[in-house]
């Protein structure tokens, strides 16, 4: 996403890989796509080998045909004009042809503990939420410490309950009330 924001681009499409399939979803992921807009596929490493070859071809040739199960044939032809970025946890589990279609590889470090408490404590002051002490902020880094996507949504779900019960500051009892409910 820090790319995709770097790039200025506004039409950001975000789909899990165990979602894509070789239909419905990914013809949607895909429609009415311009030059600006930036598909993203995450966890890459968890598509299924159904769909491989219709990630593969729009790598490759920037389009894909689907098959239509009521006429029988391959008629639905669809293009890819933007950018297709794809994530996963380890290059080593994507699928080879993927790789080897891939244009530009970037490899990131994990987050450490100490650099995702320094995120939430930022979005939480971004928030306007007041928090007590050091203790909230570990609580909500420490279900996994090194996937942001989870402690995002850790983080939305205390607010959450925060406003639910109407408290002044989040505090490690809404914490965990959030992670049972999470």
């Amino acid at each position: 996403k820090a790319l995709v924001n770097s790039l200025a681009i506004e039409d950001v499409r975000i789909c899990h890989a165990k979602y894509f399939d070789n239909g419905v979803t990914s013809s949607q992921f895909f429609t009415d796509s311009l030059s600006s807009t930036a598909h993203i596929i995450t966890h890459i490493e968890q598509l299924s080998p159904m769909c491989e070859s219709v990630v593969w071809r729009y790598l490759t040739n920037g389009c894909c045909n689907y098959y239509n199960f009521t006429s029988r044939q391959y008629d639905m032809i669809l293009h890819c004009n933007g950018l297709i970025i794809l994530t996963a946890e380890n290059i080593k589990s994507v699928p080879k042809p993927i790789v080897k279609a891939v244009d530009h590889t970037i490899i990131l470090q994990k987050f450490t503990t100490a650099q995702m408490e320094i995120i939430v404590h930022q979005q939480l002051k971004f928030c306007g939420i007041e928090y007590e002490g050091e203790e909230v902020l570990q609580a909500i880094v420490g279900n996994d410490p090194h996937d942001i996507s989870m402690v995002m949504q850790c983080l939305k779900m205390c607010i959450m309950m925060l406003r639910v019960e109407m408290e002044d500051s989040l505090t490690v009892e809404i914490v965990e009330k959030a992670n049972r409910l999470n």
